[in-house]
């Protein structure tokens, strides 16, 4: 088993390697310094629910799970947005204290539809990209993400063939299969959108 420092120095690695390559596509596209952090503030915001959903699905959410997914989300904290958006004051050192694991899930659903339109600034702009282009690039950001979220599920020591399941699962829920419909969407209309 590697070490945590181990696993989040490898995933922190993955997530600038996810970032550049948005940063990259953003560039090709000729978007603004403004839509490029806006870009990346939507991969944090998929990320952060990715992982809390993943540490909710062992029936545990540990501190260490927390705190991973504050260090490793540097352009947006959807707990402080959540937070200034509903007059609440969760943080990542409290919110698996606050609630039990069923009212947790339902925490990471609420902060997920929160979240969601944001997030969906990302898909849309990787499935118009990549409907512009003979490169699928959502083969490499699945390929990374899942890497990123397997490090993610060995930082709180436990492991199953189930849990790696439901991450490729979470992944496919809130990424793959919303992208995929856009991208074929932007393919028959054969538009480019500017986010």
């Amino acid at each position: 088993m590697k070490d945590k420092q181990e696993l989040f120095t490898k995933s922190s690695k993955l997530y600038l390697s996810l970032q550049n390559r948005i940063l990259e596509l953003a560039t090709y596209k000729n978007e603004s310094e403004e839509n490029k952090k806006e870009l990346l503030q939507s991969f944090d915001a998929l990320l952060s629910i990715m992982m809390l959903y993943v540490a909710a699905f062992d029936l545990n959410v540990y501190d260490i799970e927390l705190k991973f997914i504050d260090l490793i989300t540097i352009e947006k904290d959807i707990l402080k947005e959540y937070n200034l958006s509903h007059g609440t004051n969760y943080n990542w050192k409290n919110i698996n204290k606050i609630f039990s694991i069923s009212d947790f899930n339902k925490f990471v659903d609420e902060l997920y539809d929160f979240s969601k339109e944001n997030i969906q600034i990302l898909i849309l702009f990787l499935a118009n990209v990549d409907s512009l282009t003979s490169k699928d690039e959502y083969k490499y950001i699945e390929e990374k993400l899942k890497e990123l979220m397997y490090n993610f599920m060995l930082v709180d020591g436990q492991t199953s063939d189930d849990e790696k399941a439901f991450v490729n699962y979470i992944v496919q829920k809130l990424f793959l299969s919303k992208y995929d419909s856009i991208k074929q969407l932007f393919l028959k209309t054969k538009i480019s959108i500017n986010i």
